[in-house]
């Protein structure tokens, strides 16, 4: 009953709905980080009455070669260690994955001088920074910028960093190999500036606020970030380490001033494959948007070199506070991953910068990603995961440590273009406790501890003291294909084949796994069915199991209900792979060790297909049905649409439709009929129903209509009323093909009513005469008793409803002398007789006095002359006082004469005596 555009559209919006309700539900569910598995670990001396520790500031994982020892480094920058001779100096715990954690003590000195100063180690928040080399025997630096040496009077916060080696679980039994003391020489501490004021140069340094480690091909290098160096300028540190110790670069800044360069450093290959840079976070600059710059290190002639500036957009926004280098487009080149975790739309909702020099000699913003959450500050940390998913782009994560009072990690993935803009999983602090806090400050680099072939992730929660070590499962891209031999459905068509098949691949994926397929067949229309399968709202379930390398299909058989009228919209069918959420872990197979469940990566994979039958219509080569309607609309009326009300009982309604071009499929004629008239009956092909709340029936006119259809209605006319003057009946014609609308398929009709009627009145007295005396003794009387009788006829077909008889009776004189009122005639009764059958319920007679305002009419007044016996009353003179019987007549639909009101009133002749 819709037009083929409708019902397109109709089928379009329902499909995109659909999609979009499985595209969210897709998106809340996690991706390939394995929450529900993940190992919790907790400061191991967790006092109530003392201050956070915040254990979780910072994480790193390790794994050993064999992987018989994996564990995660968690620094805890406010501990108290066992030394209680020094305060909250910080410490860095080892927390083995199947064991507890255990404090390493990398230093155990008090009290120590150097060069003629002595060593503070209070406060000196040991493991704010923390980096440990991806290799088998890894390298490890962990910073402690709050780090004080005392000459005298002046303390100076310089910070420093220790450097320790990994080649046995046994290492973590020694303290460090070697300090890293960059910024205590005794006479730089302070310097004086061109206009002769003093200023720190090192004295508040904050060596290792932050650092990153890197290899340019044999030599290790270390960068660390000093963003209290030159009153708070900032600057950078690049150590080189070879047999013979540490080489220290420190560029040298003329500028004096709060940028905090040093805020945050990243390093990777941006400009030449075959060499790092560095770069260094900013996030005040001179003009509070925050800055990062790049820097070129030669680490033969050791020379650093400024080569790029990347600016912030917002005041405040801390741009620079959190830096990574990814390369999430797979070019060979990686890009700077900008944290701005302060960025503002409401609050601190936070940002991330991406800039890349694909195609370029300098950086360009690819992308920036807003957060969404007030107050979560998104970007507060920013980590590269490397290819987490194994689909040949490496991915980020991003910390948005105040998301709703718990925090948030989320994860991003590379793609071709660079960065998907769209996060693929949103971590929860209280996914693992509800008292976990800070959730996402600290994010580590990704190894792969279980073996599994894809990297793992630890993240901290600084504030409640939590490190949460998140493992990997394995990724699959599937393929689902639905085939068929059927080209279009017949008439007589009343089954056809299909054939779905679907695969998968995956990196170090399991043999097989069971998957289900939800199949959806003609979901709109309902006019197609599959048996034998379990159905689940509006999709059939097929169970499936998926092997490696082996291409599965099912043959289906699809139904088709009989007495089918729509064959405009084609039969649609869609079938969606998804994993079995019921499937059993035991059930997954692998080749030589034990996998977790895999999941799908929706980016590079194929979950859904679809095809769509169309019918065999008699269109053409196109199959599309161009249809040509013209839509007649008459009645057996006068040439004006005139009925007289009355005159019958029913009018006849004609409605002829003509096809003038091809094959109109689901043509209907729709007519809208005031509730004022009715029909007398339907036809078969009818139906009634409402629309907007006005009658409406509606009329199949053809499946297909060729040429010419037309129908008679009988509308029934008892209930037209005079009062609505006319009434308004509409029609118009719906067909599933396209119409060409070169003819009206809409119109109005307009039915006139009038009248036939006309109402008369008669009345007499039932004597002519009366005499003033008594028969008997010829005396006067006093009264007179008589009665008028009033008969009410109607003349033409129009039926009356009710009649209203007005009869006015003078009833009593005013004295012109004395202005008495004098009773002339009493009104004893009023009988009304109806001469055709009605129940008489709505048939009465009131009674209302009137006083006349008319003119004064000359006539003789009642005591002026006695010789004159002739005295003329009317209700027209201003003596006179007259009683108005209102009567209202219930009158039959075919009733000629109405009825008779009789009137019984005593003349009351004591009142009139002459002079």
């Amino acid at each position: 009953m819709y037009s083929h555009i409708n019902t397109t559209r109709l089928s379009t919006i329902v499909n995109l709905i659909l999609l979009i309700i499985i595209t969210l539900l897709s998106v809340i569910q996690a991706y390939n980080l394995n929450i529900d598995k993940a190992k919790i670990f907790s400061h191991p001396h967790k006092y109530s009455h003392h201050r956070g520790s915040y254990f979780g500031f910072t994480v790193a994982l390790y794994n050993s070669p064999n992987y018989e020892d994996q564990f995660v480094l968690v620094g805890a920058p406010r501990a108290n260690t066992t030394q209680t001779l020094v305060v909250e100096p910080g410490t860095v715990y080892k927390c083995m994955l199947n064991s507890n954690c255990n404090e390493w003590q990398l230093d155990n000195t008090f009290g120590e001088t150097h060069d003629a100063g002595t060593i503070i180690r209070d406060h000196s928040w040991l493991g704010a920074s923390m980096s440990v080399e991806n290799v088998e025997n890894p390298r490890v630096v962990i910073c402690a910028p709050r780090w004080k040496i005392k000459w005298k009077y002046d303390w100076y916060m310089n910070g420093i960093c220790y450097y320790a080696e990994i080649n046995a679980n046994q290492s973590f039994d020694h303290s460090y190999i070697e300090r890293i003391m960059s910024f205590t020489n005794k006479r730089e501490q302070t310097a004086i500036d061109s206009n002769n004021n003093g200023y720190y140069k090192y004295g508040m340094g904050l060596l290792g606020f932050s650092l990153s480690t890197f290899r340019n091909g044999e030599k290790w290098n270390a960068v660390l970030g000093g963003p209290g160096a030159y009153s708070s300028y900032g600057t950078t540190v690049v150590l080189s380490h070879s047999q013979l110790g540490f080489n220290h670069v420190i560029p040298d800044f003329d500028e004096v001033s709060s940028t905090y360069l040093g805020y945050s450093m990243t390093s990777g290959k941006y400009f030449n494959i075959n060499h790092i840079q560095f770069a260094a976070g900013a996030p005040r600059n001179t003009d509070m948007t925050g800055r990062v710059r790049v820097f070129y290190y030669d680490d033969y002639k050791y020379i650093v070199e400024a080569i790029d500036t990347l600016k912030g957009t917002q005041k405040g926004e801390y741009f620079g506070a959190a830096l990574t280098s990814c390369d999430v487009d797979n070019d060979g080149k990686d890009e700077i991953i900008v944290g701005a975790p302060m960025w503002t739309k409401n609050g601190d909702e936070g940002s991330v910068y991406i800039f890349t020099t694909k195609n370029s000699k300098k950086f360009k913003l690819l992308l920036q990603i807003k957060g969404e959450v007030k107050d979560a500050r998104f970007g507060t940390s920013v980590a590269c995961l490397g290819d987490i998913d194994r689909d040949g782009y490496q991915d980020i994560a991003v910390g948005a440590p105040y998301e709703n009072n718990y925090g948030a990690v989320y994860i991003f993935n590379g793609n071709q273009t660079g960065l998907s803009s769209s996060w693929s999983q949103r971590i929860f602090g209280n996914d693992f406790s509800h008292t976990m806090r800070g959730f996402g400050l600290s994010i580590s680099e990704p190894r792969d501890i279980d073996g599994n072939g894809y990297l793992d992730v630890a993240i901290g929660a600084y504030l409640s003291g939590h490190a949460v070590v998140i493992k990997s499962q394995p990724v699959v891209s599937v393929d689902i294909k639905i085939y068929t031999k059927q080209m279009k459905i017949r008439n007589d068509t009343v089954s056809f084949p299909i054939r779905i098949c679907s695969s998968f691949k995956g990196v170090r994926s399991p043999r097989s796994f069971n998957t289900s397929i939800k199949l959806k067949v003609d979901a709109l229309h309902e006019r197609a069915y599959i048996i034998n399968l379990k159905r689940e709202d509006r999709f059939y379930i097929m169970p499936s199991k998926l092997s490696r390398g082996v291409n599965t299909c099912e043959n289906i058989t699809i139904l088709l209900k009989e007495r089918n009228l729509n064959m405009i919209d084609p039969v649609e069918i869609s079938a969606l792979l998804t994993l079995d959420p019921e499937l059993e872990t035991s059930s997954v197979s692998s080749d030589n060790f034990y996998f977790d469940y895999p999941v799908i990566n929706k980016n590079i994979s194929k979950t859904e297909d679809n095809i769509t039958l169309e019918f065999a219509v008699d269109c053409g080569d196109d199959n599309i049905c161009h249809s040509n309607i013209l839509l007649n609309f008459t009645t057996d009326l006068d040439n004006e649409n005139h009925f007289v009300i009355g005159s019958k009982n029913t009018v006849k309604l004609f409605i002829d439709i003509q096809n003038y071009g091809e094959s109109a499929y689901q043509t209907f004629v729709h007519i809208l009929i005031p509730e004022s008239i009715g029909l007398a009956n339907n036809p078969v092909n009818c139906e009634p129903t409402r629309s907007s709340g006005i009658p409406e029936i509606i009329c199949n006119m053809g499946n297909p209509l060729v040429n010419r259809h037309n129908l008679t209605l009988e509308l029934v006319m008892k209930q037209a009323r005079s009062i609505d003057n006319h009434v308004d009946l509409y029609a118009f014609v719906t067909t599933q093909s396209q119409n060409l609308n070169l003819n009206p398929t809409k119109q109005n009709l307009t039915i006139y009513f009038d009248d036939n009627v006309d109402i008369a009145v008669s009345g007499n007295a039932y004597e002519t005469s009366y005499s003033c005396f008594n028969n008997e003794n010829k005396q006067k009387l006093e009264i007179i008793k008589f009665q008028h009788v009033y008969q009410v006829h109607k003349f033409g077909v129009t039926p009356i409803m009710q009649s209203h008889l007005a009869i006015s009776i003078p009833t009593h004189i005013i004295d012109d002398k004395t202005k008495k009122k004098i009773e002339i005639a009493k009104i004893h009764r009023t009988d009304i007789s109806l001469h055709e059958f009605t129940d008489g319920q709505n048939s009465y007679c009131v009674q209302e006095k009137i006083n006349n305002t008319y003119q004064t009419l000359n006539y003789p007044k009642i005591n002026t002359n006695p010789n004159n016996y002739t005295l003329y009353i009317n209700c027209t003179n201003p003596l006179i006082i007259c009683t108005t019987i209102s009567c209202f007549l219930e009158t039959s639909s075919n009733a000629l004469t109405i009825g008779n009101v009789a009137i019984t009133m005593e003349l009351q002749l004591r009142n009139f005596t002459g002079k």
